[in-house]
């Protein structure tokens, strides 16, 4: 089907006028008639927003058997192969660019144009303002999280190699938009900060390596469902490796996931009939908890005390408040239920809640 009828078609099976869906595309409707009477066609940037607007892929609303044939494909890359052995290196930027335009949803291209520029040197423009409209686009409409992370990571590394200084800061611009939780920053952290900040970001991502095995370590315990004993040397592990983080210094948000494998660990001793190494467990939460609301602890520099949780995880108090009502509630640590419910209200008027 020719574009012009399928978008007509498109636009009334979602039950639009024409001046709705320009009004949504941010265009007139005349424009919109247009395109509909074969008159004109989109922008090729103002395809993926029709793609949303009319809940489709870009291959549904292109009908891509139909534009791109076996021989299109095969043309394409032998094309492509010709000038990477001819050493044109400005000729495949050009036919990968040219193959972006005419697939704009093909977002693996646009990683592979952004690394071929990067490993032939192709950081200047006019290729690092085709590059940014890219990863701009990119930024916009691609789905994957992991491929999206993938370009910005390479646009780091081209934007920090370029001559051009105007191009280079931009790599600290590419550098925020990925997360700084799990290991996305790493491997691209050295190419825009130095110094004091270079050491406290590779602080940091070692303690996200760290808990990140810790994970892993618990949730093959969980997966494996083993007895009490086998359960035990899992959280071991796990906690040794939090343990080396923090030091039994404050470290906020990132001291809980090592007090919660205490925890645990406390009741398997219980269960295992281990009480002094229980009570040893939950001593030691209970006084990382009291280190928590403790000036003089607080005054010490620390590379994680401030540092804000992850979007969608509870603060460091609230975890902490939420694991002496654990205690407190389990009959197996009656002995403690005294301090638990004075580090309890501590821990309330610390955080301006009042007293329970």
């Amino acid at each position: 089907m020719e574009l012009d009828k399928r978008l007509k078609e498109l636009r009334l099976r979602r039950g639009l006028t024409q001046e709705q869906a320009a009004q949504v595309l941010g265009v007139s409707a005349q424009v919109v008639s247009k395109w509909e009477r074969g008159l004109t066609q989109p922008d090729v940037q103002m395809m993926p927003r029709i793609a949303v607007l009319y809940r489709i892929s870009l291959d549904e609303l292109y009908d891509m058997d139909a534009y791109y044939s076996r021989k299109h494909i095969e043309e394409y890359h032998d094309s492509l192969q010709l000038a990477r052995q001819s050493g044109d290196h400005d000729r495949v930027f050009r036919l990968m660019a040219e193959e972006i335009e005419l697939r704009p949803d093909a977002f693996w291209e646009y990683l592979n144009l952004a690394d071929y520029a990067l490993k032939h040197g192709m950081t200047q423009n006019p290729y690092m303002e085709k590059l940014f409209r890219f990863a701009e686009r990119a930024e916009r409409w691609c789905r994957e999280e992991k491929l999206r992370h993938a370009i910005f990571r390479c646009m780091v590394k081209l934007c920090s190699s370029s001559d051009n200084p105007d191009i280079r800061v931009r790599a600290k611009e590419f550098y925020d938009k990925l997360p700084c939780f799990r290991n996305v920053r790493e491997t691209v952290t050295q190419f825009v900060l130095e110094g004091d900040e270079l050491e406290r970001e590779e602080n940091r991502n070692i303690l996200y390596m760290l808990q990140s095995t810790a994970d892993l370590i618990r949730a093959r315990m969980y997966r494996r469902n083993g007895t009490s004993e086998e359960n035990l040397r899992y959280l071991q592990m796990s906690s040794r490796i939090l343990e080396a983080v923090t030091e039994e210094k404050f470290t906020g948000f990132y001291e809980i996931p090592l007090l919660l494998d205490y925890y645990a660990m406390a009741k398997l001793y219980l269960e295992l009939g281990l009480s002094e190494d229980a009570d040893f467990c939950i001593k030691k939460i209970l006084a990382a908890l009291r280190r928590q609301i403790t000036a003089d602890s607080r005054a010490v520099p620390s590379e994680f005390a401030d540092n804000p949780q992850p979007y969608g995880y509870k603060s460091y108090w609230q975890s902490g408040l939420e694991l002496l009502e654990r205690i407190e509630a389990a009959d197996e640590f009656v002995l403690f239920r005294e301090d638990v419910r004075e580090l309890y209200t501590e821990y309330r008027i610390y955080f301006n809640m009042g007293e329970k």
